[in-house]
């Protein structure tokens, strides 16, 4: 494998293979691997499509898409650092985080982390979403997971896979593989009715659960059945009763039916921030005199103490209700006017 070298022509960034392995399995066929340049030392994750069958406008597609992945510099997103934009090794290169996927953290045996770090998790992801959506153009994940999102030796976490949504099936219901995970995608995402970015913050709502419960999403269901529980019975995931009520609340929010109605990631952001303040990590919690109960939660063992200051996340749920408002509002108004557009009724 060379270094990447920049293109005069069309300004991409191409990278040449030669024969690469993955240094953990040893197989060139693998769909992900780690990379060491034996120059400079720097390892790399390096992403290649099963699927090399791209030609014409699907190329020209993701073509645009690495242009896009090449201006965005985020903390909370994986650095894109080349890419092959040829058969038969269309691949994405990218920066190498050593703790692997947040599901894979999230969801071993005794998995031991704290409300502090999970809120703090939840941040991160919400800050990388929020870089992706006021982008331009808007990039919309569309396959936004817990699967897609990788932490850091120093335990930040950080999107990925987000240049390459609309180069996978769309929908797990036209999907031939394992491209689409209905656990995480919004209703409207597997009805296959149009979406916009707001699908993204719905499937953010299921990973904020997963780091509340530290559960899989829908376990025990087959994915044509959570196709069916979530697109087309409206079912949401339970939220336990231990739950924070203003983290069970948020992840309510962003599992409204209506796209419309869910909150952007702006606001998640900054909710997020109000109520990484009130947490207070287990082994200060030890040291500090009682509260009363009213005021402190227990959840997974941590005691979560507001310190009289739970209404600084009440502001996110008034503006989230005030544009739950404008919306009725403003659809009332178009259905006024449809109606007085509307020619008379011709009596049979």
């Amino acid at each position: 494998m060379e270094k990447s070298r920049r293109s005069p022509a069309d300004g991409e960034v191409r990278m040449e293979f030669g024969s690469w392995k993955n240094p953990t399995e040893g197989e060139v066929r693998k769909e992900f691997g780690s990379w060491r340049n034996p120059t400079e030392g720097e390892e790399v994750a390096v992403k290649k499509f099963l699927d090399q069958d791209f030609y014409g406008d699907a190329l020209d597609e993701f073509r645009s898409e690495v242009r896009i992945m090449r201006r965005l510099r985020h903390p909370n997103v994986v650095l894109f650092m080349g890419a092959v934009t040829r058969p038969p090794n269309l691949s994405i290169v990218s920066e190498f985080l050593p703790r692997g996927s947040l599901y894979r953290i999230l969801h071993r045996p005794n998995c031991q982390i704290d409300e502090k770090r999970r809120i703090k998790m939840a941040l991160d992801v919400a800050k990388g979403m929020n870089c992706l959506h006021t982008s331009v153009p808007t990039i919309v994940h569309r396959d936004l997971k817990s699967p897609n999102l990788l932490v850091d030796k120093n335990w930040t976490v950080k999107v990925c896979d987000f240049g390459l949504s609309r180069l996978k099936h769309n929908t797990f219901l036209s999907s031939k593989s394992t491209a689409g995970t209905p656990e995480w995608m919004a209703p409207e995402v597997l009805r296959n009715e149009p979406s916009n970015e707001k699908c993204d913050v719905y499937s953010f709502g299921v990973i904020l659960w997963e780091l509340a419960t530290l559960r899989m999403p829908w376990s025990g269901m087959n994915p044509m059945q959570v196709v069916g529980a979530v697109g087309f019975q409206e079912r949401r995931l339970d939220i336990p009763k231990e739950v924070d009520p203003l983290v069970a609340r948020i992840i309510w929010e962003c599992w409204q039916t209506d796209p419309s109605l869910r909150p952007s990631f702006a606001q998640l952001t900054t909710a997020l921030k109000s109520l990484q303040r009130l947490v207070i990590p287990s082994h200060q919690d030890t040291q500090s005199p009682p509260v009363p109960q009213e005021i402190s939660i227990i959840f997974k063992g941590i005691r979560w103490k507001m310190k009289h200051r739970k209404n600084e996340i009440m502001p996110f749920f008034k503006i989230i209700k005030a544009t739950r408002i404008l919306i009725e509002i403003t659809k009332c108004k178009e259905n006024k006017g449809a109606l007085q557009e509307a020619p008379p009724m011709k009596l049979l």
